[in-house]
This record gives C-alpha cells, structure tokens and sequence, in this order.
C-alpha cells in the first residue's frame, strides 16, 4: 500500500450530464437536510439500499464510519441500479441530488458505532429491521430525525440514540482535490494522512481510539524492609553472627558473644509483616480457576471478590492512581493464613489468621487499555480504562501489610515445647462451612538433645551453640512426614509449604541499601511469598 498521500478516484466515470447544468446553489443546513429526508425513505422502503450503506460504512475508508456521496454514488446498491438512482426515485424532482452534491460537494452519510452507550454500530445493525432514523448534523440545539420522511424526534446535540441512526454531515476528513466538471466526476484527498488508513502511520484518527497507557512501573517486590520495622535484636543478630540460621536464637535467646543460650526473653512473637503472591495468579483469583473441590470438582464462586472492570471519565484523562482504583470492583479477597504446629508429645494444633485484601492492594497493574471517544455531535470525549491488553503478564503482585505497618502477630516460637517446623497453608476464601483437609509434606525436628526446663521464661542450662553449625541432625531428631491442615471446600489454595525456626531472616546475600535490609521471605517456589519475623510485643 502506498505510504503517500492518496487522491480518492470516482468509482465510476460516467457523468450526468443534468449534474452541471446551471443549479442555484443553496445552504449547506437545506442540503444536508433536503439529502436527510431523502435518505430516510430509502433505507425505509429498501432493505438493499440498508445493505449497501452498511457495507460501505464497514469499509472505513477514512478511519471511521463515514460514507462520502461523491465517491459511491454511482456503485451499484444491486444489479442495475446505482447507489444515486436508488436515491432519486424518492427526491423532489430530476435535479435534487445534482443541485445537492453541488451545493454540498463532501456531503457524507455517518453510521456512528454508538455500541459503548447501548446505541447501535455498523457491525450489530441488523438490516431486516427498516426502521432506522435519519438525521442531519448541521441544525441549532437540537437535530431532527426523519423517518421515512417524516419528522419522527428531535435529537439533543449531546444525546445518545438508543434507536439505529444514520447521520447526515459534510465529512471533515477529506478536501475536494478537483471539483466535478461537465466531463469527470469530482476527485477527493484526505485532509491528513492520519485519515488515510492506507498511510504507515500507527497515529491514524478514528471516532475512536485506542490504545495502551502505562500506569505504574510495576510491582513492588523487593524483599527489603526499613531497619524502623525490623527488631533491633534481630539487626544485631545480623551484624554479629557469621551465619544467618542463628538469628531467631539471638533474638529468642539473647545469645552473647560466648555462644551461650541465656534466659528466653519474654513478649517474643512472630509477626506476619507482609506477603504477596505471583501476578499470574490475579486471573485465576478474579475467576476462582483453582476453586475446584478434590472430590466433587465443584466451583463456588464468592460475589464479593474483586474483579475487573470498567473506567470511564469525562472531557479528560484520569490520573494513575484514579485508573488503577477504578478498573477494581469494590469488595476484597477474604485470606487465611493457616498454621499447624507439632508438640513435643506429638500433638498438633492449628491456627487460623485471616485478613482481607481489595485487588489493587495485591496486584500492580502496569499497563491499561484506553478507549478513547473522540468528541462529536452526540458526545463529549470520554476515556475508557480496562484490562484489555495485549501482554497479560503486564500485571505484577505487590507486597500486602495485612495491618498496615504493625503486622499481624502470630504465635511464640518456644522451641523447648514444639518442633522447629512449622507447616502454614495460605488460603482465599469464599465462605462454605463444609470442610476438608490438604496434605503438606514438611519436616519436623524436635531438638530432643536439648534439655530445656518447663516455661517460656524458664532459664534453660547452659549450653554452647555451634553458631557455624547451626541446626542438623546432631542436635535433634529429624521426623519427615506429611501432615494435613484442615480447610473448607470452597476454599482456594494459594500456595503451602513450612517454615523453620533456623530459616534466615536477615541475609547477607545482598548488601544493606538505605538503612533497607535484605529480607528472606517464607516461600514456595515462585507463587507466595511472605515475610515473618520475631519482634518485641509490648
């Protein structure tokens, strides 16, 4: 295709020769009006001349639905009989349509794509159905539409149709390159190459647009934490130790330089601090694709999820921050961390932390769709937000603070009473009371060499601790087993796994940036992640 500005040719060179006969020429408003009327009992009374239009207007051949006269007014509408012949058994008299084009040489029919409020567009117009308005652009406050001739409404300049409507206007988007003469057909070239759709230019302007907007750069997941949110203890745990695995003890224990295990420090808890999970996931969040019962295969769906949707604004465009809350439905995911603890007698408890997370507090969405509607005669500009872009991986996760920046406390970690292993499940709900268990396999180690006394305060015997060792099989009994955490049946697994009390928390694999330490989240592969640490609870 030629990348060059195009004249459009005649489809035909046949003249007649009554269209240059002297005419008195007269206003663009009677043109486009006397044309209206007349247009209005063609597509009336034939289905053909409804077909033809349609098909023209699909065309686009100025990058929107426009269908100028003076172009195809000599295409045939069916066999033997042209587009302007179909025209002029319903025109006052031989010389209407000559004295017309003359007077309004880019007179243009408009089949406006009014889809987006409820209206009619090009594609669903269904042809069989004869009653079709027809109105006139050029007019004061309000327009009327003809029906079969007939003045059949009046038309606010800003009101949508909810009825099938055919516009009749000079088309703006071409210039007449040589006027018509007694021997050729007028020729005509676009007034911008962004109207022609056959010119290399990604910026070609339709009625509407659209295209793909940035809103953020992405997600938020460093595993970095400010040292303001991390124990002081467990700061100098990381400056000291040579080994990351000793950082709880430090903690727990108030281990010194001598490598002894002093008093338990009381008011010690783990602290949920934030999580996140894999942005693949927000699809099968938003439509519950894991939601699938291990027996029964039954989905239940939770109404009040978020989900994506819509965003429309008026005569400007929204901030980020504006698109980025309002492509969500309100409402929030219902999350349930689950874990379950083993004892030293062998029994195991299991408990519930729940929390509830809206779905721009989870996912970072980097890029939207804007459907942009130009302003016309029915409309202001109006700017669509959607998730209707052509990467889906434009959607990344970001870390979640359950309660803000206090963290969710979870449970003491007294290693003299239970194993070193915990085993979690982390779970989205949506409310069914029937129950039923998932397995975990995980690895619980009891530290049965450890003679600890009673109490979570009690001061246990001194013991030298291999802080380059740290934990393995020489200091406990390692027992691998695969245990099952009770959830409902309606729930969806997110991600499971356990976590160890030597697990790092501070890690000296990155180095220190801004007073932000680099963290070890509790994970499992690549879909959850979560940050849990000791901290002081006063």
């Amino acid at each position: 295709m030629s990348c060059q500005q195009e004249a459009i040719e005649p489809t035909s060179q046949a003249v007649d020769a009554s269209a240059f006969e002297i005419l008195p020429t007269i206003s663009q408003s009677e043109a486009q009006t006397k044309f209206a009327k007349i247009l209005s009992k063609a597509v009336y009374n034939d289905e053909g001349v409804r077909g033809f239009i349609q098909r023209e207007a699909l065309k686009q051949f100025d990058c929107d639905y426009d269908i100028l006269y003076g172009k195809i007014k000599n295409k045939e509408v069916k066999e033997g009989l042209t587009f302007k012949q179909a025209l002029d058994v319903y025109a006052e008299d031989a010389n209407t349509l000559d004295q017309i084009e003359k007077s309004a040489p880019l007179i243009n029919i408009l089949l406006p794509n009014l889809e987006f409020a409820g209206g009619m567009s090009a594609e669903k117009w269904d042809i069989s159905n004869n009653r079709i308005g027809v109105a006139a652009e050029a007019g004061n406050t309000e327009n009327t539409v003809y029906g079969n001739g007939e003045k059949v409404y009046y038309i606010g300049k800003n009101e949508i149709p909810k009825f099938p409507l055919l516009v009749v206007k000079n088309n703006e988007r071409m210039i007449v390159k040589t006027p018509a003469t007694k021997s050729t057909e007028a020729k005509y070239e676009f007034a911008k190459n962004s109207y022609n759709p056959n010119y290399n230019n990604s910026k070609s302007t339709k009625w509407s647009e659209w295209r793909e907007q940035n809103v953020s750069r992405g997600g938020d997941t460093l595993d970095y934490l400010s040292g303001k949110r991390i124990y002081s203890r467990l700061i100098e745990a990381y400056k000291k130790t040579n080994t990351p695995i000793c950082q709880r003890d430090y903690v727990y224990y108030n281990i010194k330089n001598d490598s002894k295990l002093l008093n338990r420090k009381k008011n010690i808890e783990e602290k949920l601090i934030q999580f996140r999970v894999n942005g693949s996931l927000c699809d099968d969040l938003i439509n519950d694709n894991n939601n699938l019962h291990p027996t029964t295969g039954k989905i239940l769906l939770e109404n009040n999820d978020p989900k994506f949707t819509s965003f429309t604004v008026e005569k400007r465009y929204a901030s980020s921050s504006e698109i980025i809350k309002g492509i969500w439905t309100e409402g929030a995911w219902e999350f349930v961390l689950i874990l379950k603890h083993q004892w030293l007698d062998g029994s195991t408890t299991q408990q519930p932390y729940s929390f509830s997370v809206k779905g721009e507090d989870l996912f970072d969405i980097i890029t939207v769709s804007n459907d942009r509607t130009i302003p016309t005669w029915f409309n202001h500009s109006e700017n669509n937000y959607q998730m209707r872009t052509k990467d889906k991986n434009r959607i990344t996760s970001k870390w979640f603070r359950p309660n803000g920046e206090y963290g969710v406390w979870l449970f003491e970690w007294d290693i003299a009473k239970e194993s070193t292993t915990v085993a979690w499940v982390l779970v989205e709900q949506d409310y069914n009371n029937n129950k039923f268990e998932t397995e975990v396999e995980t690895t619980f180690t009891r530290q049965t060499t450890w003679d600890f006394k009673a109490g979570i305060s009690a001061k246990v015997k001194e013991l030298v601790f291999n802080l380059s060792g740290g934990y393995n099989n020489n200091y406990g009994s390692v027992i691998k087993t695969k245990t099952k955490i009770s959830i409902k049946e309606s729930d969806d697994v997110i991600a499971k796994g356990d976590m160890k009390y030597h697990h790092p928390l501070i890690t000296k694999k990155r180095p220190v940036v801004e007073n932000h330490y680099p963290v070890e989240p509790v994970c499992n592969g690549n879909t959850a992640f979560m940050i849990i640490q000791p901290d002081l609870r006063n």
